[in-house]
């Protein structure tokens, strides 16, 4: 391009004669290209800074990020039980390498769930673990533990997309788990005497216990006051832990509660209503339960 300027310009200036053609062509010749040059460089060199400082920044991030993530190695190894850093260090992991979900960091949250089964974050990432390694059932049961502990509308119904996109991927698969086995079929009302003034938002748990054993529900299902009167069908797809449901125990014992808290552990003052069923077969039980009693202290 500068050849070409210089040819251009140039060719003008050899046809003139006298001064002009004898001061013109020795500084045009050192001249357009010392302009270029300058201007070349001048240009060319703040690209080259700024590239450069971009450089910089990102090394210094990079360092950062694994200076966090060698403190959270350490945190880890020194307090095992320090749950949020351990959940912390695999969320690291996966942001650096979203593989690590089927390696380390995926060891990192099953350790946590192992430590605090109940930890909502540790449940969330110990079923998205499940799931990307393919155990579905598993994964499913960590899902349903967090619906059982009433989270918001928002995140209650992304839950539960996901379980029903989790049964239909199990029924392809053939799982057992996809298979219902015993199925009560619960009707649900309230007796209108403990009704009034009760909002319509008020959370609703149908609940199913072994009644030789108080301890977490053998099934769960989450409803409001504005859905009764209410039936619905209850199976080993709603256990809350795998290999403990409906179908594990000869009696169970269905609870239907209004949380007025929107706890689904029972409160004093919640509204129930309970009835003890044996179990017998494989055919659907007809289970109806009113709402008529109120939870003393």
């Amino acid at each position: 391009m500068l050849a070409a300027a210089l040819v251009l310009i140039a060719r003008p200036l050899i046809r003139e004669k006298g001064a002009t053609r004898k001061f013109l062509l020795p500084i045009l010749a050192f001249a357009l290209p010392a302009a270029a040059i300058a201007l070349y460089w001048q240009v060319g060199h703040i690209a080259w800074e700024r590239d450069a400082a971009a450089t910089a920044a990102q090394v210094a991030a990079q360092r950062e990020f694994a200076a966090t993530l060698a403190k959270l190695e350490q945190r880890v190894r020194e307090a095992p039980g320090d749950i949020g850093a351990t959940l912390t260090l695999g969320e690291a992991l996966i942001a650096q390498d979203e593989r690590s979900i089927a390696g380390r960091a995926g060891e990192l949250f099953e350790s946590a769930l192992a430590r605090a089964p109940n930890n909502t974050k540790a449940l969330w990432y110990g079923a998205i673990t499940a799931l990307s390694t393919g155990k579905l059932p598993v994964g499913r049961e960590r899902l349903q533990r967090i619906l059982s502990q009433n989270p918001p509308e928002q995140i209650r119904s992304i839950i539960e997309r996901q379980l029903q996109d989790i049964d239909q991927q199990m029924k392809g698969q053939g799982s057992p788990q996809a298979v219902d086995g015993r199925v009560l079929n619960v009707q649900v009302s309230i007796a209108p005497a403990v009704a009034q003034g009760i909002d319509k938002s008020t959370a609703l748990f149908v609940l199913a216990r072994d009644p030789a054993n108080r301890g977490p529900p053998l099934a769960a299902v989450r409803r409001t006051v504005a859905d009764l009167p209410l039936t619905i069908a209850m199976s080993d797809k709603d256990a809350m832990i795998q290999g403990r449901g409906i179908s594990s125990v000869p009696r169970v014992e269905i609870v239907a509660r209004i949380s007025k808290t929107g706890a689904p552990q029972e409160q004093a003052g919640d509204l129930f209503g309970s009835v003890t069923v044996d179990l017998a077969g494989t055919q659907p039980i007809a289970v109806k339960i009113v709402i008529d009693r109120k939870v003393e202290k």
